[in-house]
Protein backbone atom coordinates (compact mmCIF):
# COMPACT_ATOMS: atom_id res chain seq x y z
CA UNK A 1 0.00 0.00 0.00
CA UNK A 2 2.94 2.55 1.24
CA UNK A 3 4.33 1.82 -2.52
CA UNK A 4 1.09 2.56 -4.66
CA UNK A 5 0.93 5.70 -2.46
CA UNK A 6 5.01 6.46 -3.19
CA UNK A 7 4.39 5.71 -6.72
CA UNK A 8 1.19 8.25 -7.39
CA UNK A 9 3.23 10.96 -5.60
CA UNK A 10 6.28 10.68 -7.60
CA UNK A 11 4.03 10.19 -10.47
CA UNK A 12 1.89 13.71 -9.39
CA UNK A 13 5.65 15.16 -9.23
CA UNK A 14 6.75 14.14 -12.61
CA UNK A 15 3.22 15.41 -14.24
CA UNK A 16 4.01 18.97 -12.56
CA UNK A 17 7.97 18.89 -13.45
CA UNK A 18 6.90 18.74 -17.13
CA UNK A 19 4.02 20.99 -16.92
CA UNK A 20 6.47 23.99 -15.43
CA UNK A 21 9.05 22.85 -18.23
CA UNK A 22 6.25 23.22 -20.85
CA UNK A 23 5.36 26.60 -19.21
CA UNK A 24 9.18 27.82 -19.79
CA UNK A 25 9.28 26.77 -23.22
CA UNK A 26 6.14 27.87 -24.74
CA UNK A 27 7.33 31.80 -22.75
CA UNK A 28 10.84 31.52 -23.83
CA UNK A 29 9.28 31.28 -27.89
CA UNK A 30 6.62 33.88 -27.36
CA UNK A 31 9.82 36.46 -26.43
CA UNK A 32 11.45 35.22 -30.04
CA UNK A 33 8.08 36.02 -31.90
CA UNK A 34 7.47 39.52 -30.57
CA UNK A 35 5.57 41.00 -32.75
CA UNK A 36 3.00 43.23 -30.68
CA UNK A 37 -0.18 44.73 -32.35
CA UNK A 38 -0.11 48.20 -29.79
CA UNK A 39 2.54 50.48 -29.03
CA UNK A 40 2.25 53.16 -26.26
CA UNK A 41 4.50 56.17 -26.35
CA UNK A 42 4.36 58.03 -23.05
CA UNK A 43 5.79 61.30 -23.54
CA UNK A 44 6.62 63.50 -20.20
CA UNK A 45 8.35 66.44 -19.88
CA UNK A 46 10.75 67.12 -16.44
CA UNK A 47 10.79 70.76 -14.97
CA UNK A 48 14.17 71.39 -17.10
CA UNK A 49 12.71 71.67 -19.94
CA UNK A 50 13.56 68.24 -20.72
CA UNK A 51 11.59 66.09 -23.43
CA UNK A 52 11.34 62.68 -23.14
CA UNK A 53 9.40 59.62 -24.43
CA UNK A 54 9.20 56.00 -23.21
CA UNK A 55 7.64 53.25 -25.45
CA UNK A 56 5.63 50.28 -24.39
CA UNK A 57 4.66 47.29 -26.09
CA UNK A 58 1.52 45.15 -25.43
CA UNK A 59 -0.76 42.44 -27.65
CA UNK A 60 -3.79 43.62 -25.24
CA UNK A 61 -5.56 47.02 -25.60
CA UNK A 62 -5.50 49.21 -22.65
CA UNK A 63 -6.76 52.22 -21.65
CA UNK A 64 -4.51 55.16 -21.46
CA UNK A 65 -4.93 55.55 -17.64
CA UNK A 66 -4.01 51.58 -17.32
CA UNK A 67 -0.76 52.64 -19.04
CA UNK A 68 0.03 55.49 -17.01
CA UNK A 69 -1.48 53.69 -13.66
CA UNK A 70 1.39 50.81 -14.66
CA UNK A 71 4.43 53.46 -15.18
CA UNK A 72 3.50 56.01 -12.49
CA UNK A 73 1.81 54.95 -9.04
CA UNK A 74 2.12 55.59 -5.86
CA UNK A 75 4.56 52.79 -5.16
CA UNK A 76 6.95 53.99 -8.20
CA UNK A 77 9.34 56.67 -7.23
CA UNK A 78 10.44 57.51 -10.53
CA UNK A 79 11.33 55.99 -14.41
CA UNK A 80 14.26 54.78 -15.31
CA UNK A 81 15.04 54.88 -19.33
CA UNK A 82 18.74 54.97 -21.26
CA UNK A 83 19.31 57.75 -23.46
CA UNK A 84 22.71 57.26 -25.43
CA UNK A 85 23.72 53.84 -24.15
CA UNK A 86 23.69 55.41 -20.57
CA UNK A 87 20.91 54.22 -17.74
CA UNK A 88 19.16 57.66 -16.28
CA UNK A 89 16.56 57.80 -13.46
CA UNK A 90 13.88 60.62 -13.45
CA UNK A 91 12.00 61.14 -10.02
CA UNK A 92 8.70 61.87 -10.43
CA UNK A 93 8.61 64.51 -8.49
CA UNK A 94 10.52 66.06 -11.64
CA UNK A 95 7.91 65.10 -14.27
CA UNK A 96 6.03 68.47 -15.45
CA UNK A 97 3.66 67.28 -17.41
CA UNK A 98 3.13 63.81 -19.95
CA UNK A 99 1.03 62.84 -22.58
CA UNK A 100 0.36 58.81 -23.89
CA UNK A 101 -0.86 58.14 -27.53
CA UNK A 102 -1.54 54.67 -28.74
CA UNK A 103 -0.65 53.56 -31.84
CA UNK A 104 -2.55 50.71 -33.35
CA UNK A 105 -0.12 48.10 -35.89
CA UNK A 106 -2.44 45.36 -36.51
CA UNK A 107 -5.87 47.49 -38.44
CA UNK A 108 -7.96 44.03 -38.69
CA UNK A 109 -8.68 43.86 -34.86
Amino acid sequence: MEILIILIVMTFGLYILNKESKKRKRSELSVEIFNPKYEYILTFITKDGVIRELKVFSDCKHENSDILNFYINKNLNGIELKENDKWIFIPLTEIKWYEVKEIIKDKTI
